[in-house]
């Protein structure tokens, strides 16, 4: 695991002698800059359940929730039902067999890692009525080229690792049990886009830091 701490055509003036303009095309496309990205503010359902905040006692598997993606945007509704990729990112699933034709195509380099602890995503994870508190972290593509992350079903290969009183690093979450084989995905980021985990919130007995890790 690794660790991890828009193009628009300028108006072209019109030339009498045609050959001229296609030289001036060409070399007058340019590409728009990317904006700087700004975390957004995150927008889900009221939530009536009783809310839980995990405290670790031990090590655990930890399914991480891919929570979708989107273009830069400065508001960000939160889905309640799990992602279907097939039909929400229909374009941008990567095929297997596309990955391993030319697997440099897709690169998972250059994805910065921005997290956002202050914000809490409420969600129903295994029980209902019983809302689980999670806190967003963002793969942000700020690059001029296609990126790609990794997942399975509904979730990341993701784990939070958290310092000792001693300042040493720890994992607190185990990657998930996987007994199946299918359901692995690719999915596109394109430049100007982002797409978003959730990550758990827990409770313990002193205040720590925490890190991401995403494969």
């Amino acid at each position: 695991m690794k660790a991890m701490k828009f193009l628009l055509l300028v108006p072209l003036l019109a030339a009498c002698n045609p050959v001229q303009q296609k030289k001036r095309t060409l070399s007058t496309i340019i590409a728009k800059p990317i904006p700087p990205f700004v975390k957004p503010v995150l927008a889900q359902p009221l939530v009536k359940d009783t809310v839980v905040c995990y405290q670790l006692k031990s090590l655990e598997d930890c399914a991480n929730i891919f929570a979708g993606k989107s273009a830069f945007t400065d508001t960000l509704l939160i889905p309640c039902k799990e992602t279907d990729l097939k039909t929400t990112y229909t374009s941008d699933v990567i095929r297997e067999w596309e990955f391993e034709a030319d697997p440099k195509t897709f690169s998972f380099d250059s994805l910065k890692v921005v997290p956002d602890y202050n914000t809490t995503v409420l969600k129903n994870e295994y029980v209902p009525d019983i809302a689980v508190t999670f806190y967003p972290v963002y793969l942000v593509n700020s690059t001029g080229t296609i990126r790609a992350f990794a997942g399975k079903d509904s979730y990341t290969f993701a784990i939070q690792e958290a310092m000792d009183k001693k300042g040493n690093w720890w994992p607190i979450e185990a990657r998930v049990y996987d007994f199946c084989g299918n359901g692995t995905w690719l999915l596109k980021i394109r430049p100007g886009e982002f797409a978003t985990i959730l990550f758990h919130k827990y409770t313990g007995s002193f205040k720590t830091k925490l890190r991401v890790r995403i494969k």
